[in-house]
């Protein structure tokens, strides 16, 4: 291995995984080419362009000043690309702080099998099953010019430095086989069926009411699973990673004596301040390039040694980062401060207390794999709102069907002792 490439490998890769990808319902050829098949992929949340940017951006300055450098999948770029426009991804790309992982659409997905669904990624349905705008990486190609418009000198050099850095996910079928058999690992785990309130049996049979909560899972089990292949040391992700991962070790596992004072996962940055230079960004009181030069300068570099160790001095690092000073046009004192939510899996989960297990996160965990797992909490808890409004609202439709029409001010059939029209007749 040459210079170069050890500094490569030693480099702390961050794979942002927080993107928005809305709900969809596609029609795609079966077989027999005689029918459609219904492909149900990603959970839409109500989030307007604004607060979404904001979002995005918050968690991506806070990366750069974290990691090296970033991933993100060519969808995810896409949306990086119209968020915070093709100069600032051009300034990314040359000072190597942005990767693009070729993915071939490894999305989580459920095929309609007649009143149920079935686990399936979009990597499995036959190119030519699906229809041509939600193929990739013809997708990818074809979106390139209608985010740059007739801009064709940047889409150029957009698409030089997306052949400069992109890295190719091998073995995709390998990916999806994985996504599979980790879920069939969780509907097999009580804790995973009890703590998100599934109902489904197996892979091959979801039912309708699951439909949000499988492919929650669904999300935050193929991210995590492509953070290993893409060998990075930290995932972005919707804070509902938490409770998915917390449920890995079975109840068969977690009711052993050796396991009931292991600590599986530990916040390792309360007290560690991240700044939100998100808000800073929109209102152009900063620049991506004043980012960079944060990043580099002495917080910057504090920062990364300060999450990376175990090993710190609290105070004197807090007074340090904290003491006033004028730096890129504007005081640092200007900026927020936030504790941000991340877990990091504990060194203490030891390969001589756990013996191999059917799944290749928890496996992963037990072979020295520790990734630190930000969490977003404003995603995840648009998340929550969805599953709790598709269950309400198929809940609401059995009511109806059971019980005809029901007057406004009675008591709600479901038992809450709350009347209809402030319960599930709340929506009519």
């Amino acid at each position: 291995m040459d210079f170069q490439e050890e500094a490569e490998s030693m480099k702390q890769k961050v794979y942002l995984a927080n993107f928005l990808h809305p709900h969809q319902r596609i029609a795609a050829r079966s077989q027999d080419s005689l029918s459609d098949v219904e492909i149900v992929k990603g959970i839409h949340v109500s989030e307007d362009a604004y607060e979404y940017r904001q979002r995005v951006i918050r968690d991506l300055l806070s990366a750069l000043i974290l990691h090296d450098s970033i991933i993100v999948t060519q969808l995810s770029f896409l949306e990086l690309l119209k968020i915070i426009g093709a100069d600032d991804c051009l300034l990314l790309f040359e000072t190597g702080m942005l990767e693009i992982a070729d993915d071939g659409g490894f999305t989580p997905a459920l095929r309609k099998n007649f009143k149920a669904y079935e686990v399936t990624t979009m990597a499995d349905v036959p190119r030519n099953k699906v229809p041509p705008t939600e193929r990739m990486p013809g997708r990818f190609e074809q979106r390139l010019p209608q985010i740059l418009g007739t801009d064709h000198f940047r889409l150029k050099l957009i698409q030089t430095e997306l052949e400069r850095h992109t890295i190719d996910v091998s073995n995709l079928e390998e990916l999806g086989k994985l996504v599979h058999a980790e879920f069939e690992y969780d509907l097999n785990n009580g804790n995973v069926r009890s703590l998100l309130g599934l109902k489904s049996l197996n892979t091959s049979s979801i039912l309708p009411e699951d439909v949000f909560k499988v492919l929650r899972v669904l999300e935050v089990n193929s991210h995590l699973i492509l953070t290993r292949r893409l060998k990075a040391a930290a995932v972005n992700i919707e804070a509902g990673c938490r409770s998915v991962l917390k449920t890995k070790i079975p109840p068969s596992l977690s009711s052993q004596g050796t396991l009931s004072s292991i600590e599986v996962f530990q916040d390792i940055l309360l007290g560690k301040s991240i700044p939100d230079l998100g808000t800073l960004y929109l209102s152009k009181i900063i620049t991506m390039r004043d980012v960079l030069e944060i990043r580099d300068g002495l917080d910057g570099i504090m920062f990364r040694q300060w999450i990376a160790s175990s090993h710190y001095d609290k105070d004197i690092v807090q007074k340090k980062l904290l003491e006033p000073r004028i730096k890129a046009g504007f005081s640092e004192k200007a900026v927020r401060w936030i504790v941000p939510s991340a877990l990091k899996i504990s060194d203490s989960l030891g390969g001589s207390l756990l013996s191999k297990t059917a799944s290749f996160l928890l496996n992963s965990f037990l072979d020295d794999w520790h990734p630190s797992v930000f969490l977003d909490q404003q995603l995840a808890d648009k998340v929550d709102n969805k599953i709790a409004a598709h269950s309400a609202e198929l809940e609401r439709k059995r009511i109806i069907e059971r019980f005809g029409k029901i007057p406004r001010n009675d008591p709600c059939p479901c038992g809450s002792g709350i009347k209809f029209k402030r319960c599930h007749g709340s929506s009519l």
